[in-house]
């Protein structure tokens, strides 16, 4: 019998995620791919989420296979899937602990190069950019794939300037480059002000779960993304020793509807 992505799959997923166990995730996952099914979407969302758990349980090996078969998959599939695979710093980070770093980098750049034109990918685009620009202090990340990512995020920002998304864009791009380069390029906490309102904004949950497609296609909502950018912005100033900006800036924040986050709190 074949499986097609049904709001059973969704909620007995979203039930596994809340109670956290990841090992239960890639096992309810892996069962709907044993399975068998014609469901490219919903194949994708089951690799998406088990190269994610195998993420957050740091087991690069297990990623890596995982990922080889999701990138089969999406060999199949219009050149837009391809940033799928590439969309999460986490997933990056584990790989290249486990010495796969050049596999993951790899298909960035074909994604990149397969859709140079970024016409109705922005929103994939850039959580692709973004994964690549992170940096995280126990990876080493090279230099040249660093500027690679800066100048590919920077080109998705001059094709996206008259959208929606441009302020948060710019705002992660520039707290990426403080942390990265050690330079803003946009004028960080003006770009906060300008977002700051949109805290108080209402912002509905997504009718689709963690890694599915449609959810990293569409446009965040206001709220996420200043509560995103925001977050990002005051961790680059702690990054780089500035902070009592950043301890400014994040009480400024929480007065406008900032939730109260542990981890900035403990570093700042």
């Amino acid at each position: 019998m074949t499986k097609n992505f049904t709001d059973d799959i969704r909620h007995s997923f979203k039930c596994l995620q809340a109670n956290g166990n990841l090992d239960n995730i890639i096992q309810f996952l892996s069962s709907i791919l044993i399975e068998g099914n014609n469901d490219n979407m919903l194949n994708g969302f089951c690799y998406w989420n088990i190269s994610d758990s195998y993420a957050m349980l740091r087991k690069s090996d297990e990623l890596y296979t995982n990922h080889l078969n999701f990138y089969k998959l999406l060999e199949t599939m219009d050149s837009k899937y391809i940033f799928w695979l590439v969309c999460d710093a986490t997933q990056r980070f584990t790989l290249e602990l486990g010495g796969y770093g050049e596999f993951w980098w790899e298909i960035y750049k074909t994604a990149v190069q397969l859709n140079s034109d970024n016409s109705g990918i922005e929103h994939i685009a850039f959580e692709a950019h973004n994964a690549a620009l992170s940096i995280n202090p126990k990876v080493k990340s090279t230099p040249y794939n660093l500027q690679i990512a800066r100048d590919n995020f920077k080109n998705l920002i001059k094709a996206c300037n008259n959208t929606e998304s441009i302020i948060f864009y710019k705002l992660v791009y520039s707290s990426a480059c403080l942390k990265a380069f050690g330079d803003e390029e946009y004028d960080i906490l003006k770009l906060c002000n300008v977002i700051l309102p949109w805290l108080r904004e209402e912002s509905k949950d997504s009718i689709y779960a963690v890694g599915e497609w449609e959810r990293l296609y569409s446009e965040r909502t206001h709220q996420n993304m200043a509560r995103v950018g925001i977050n990002r912005a005051v961790n680059a100033f702690i990054d780089v020793g500035k902070k009592e900006i950043a301890r400014v800036l994040y009480s400024e924040s929480l007065k406008c509807g900032l939730p109260k986050n542990a981890y900035i709190e403990k570093r700042i």
